[in-house]
């Protein structure tokens, strides 16, 4: 009988805690949320370097230089994985797999 009872003591003091630490963590979180600047000059940036990648449709504040190096660094891989200039490397390749040739052997 009293095992029983401490048994639903553990449980109803576990629920509670459980909502009241559920409770004051939401609170919490929204406040830190609200009173973070760091975060939100972070968030900020992302976009900023985002719209920033959209104009230029590649590297942002990219140099002529940085973008011949990458142009030639992505020749060098496209060419050690079967492309080079005129290949597209984003088509999925075509496989044909012809009759093979039977040979019968002859008894003798």
């Amino acid at each position: 009988m009293s095992v029983t009872r401490l048994g639903l003591n553990v449980v109803r003091s576990s629920q509670m805690i459980s909502q009241r630490s559920l409770g004051l963590s939401a609170v919490a979180l929204q406040q830190k949320a609200a009173l973070d600047p760091v975060q939100q000059i972070f968030v900020d940036k992302v976009r900023e370097y985002a719209t920033k990648k959209k104009a230029t449709g590649g590297l942002v504040e990219a140099t002529p230089a940085v973008d011949a190096e990458l142009k030639f660094e992505l020749n060098k891989i496209a060419k050690a994985y079967g492309g080079g200039e005129g290949v597209d490397m984003t088509k999925f390749p075509s496989f044909n797999f012809g009759e093979p040739q039977i040979e019968v052997p002859t008894l003798k």
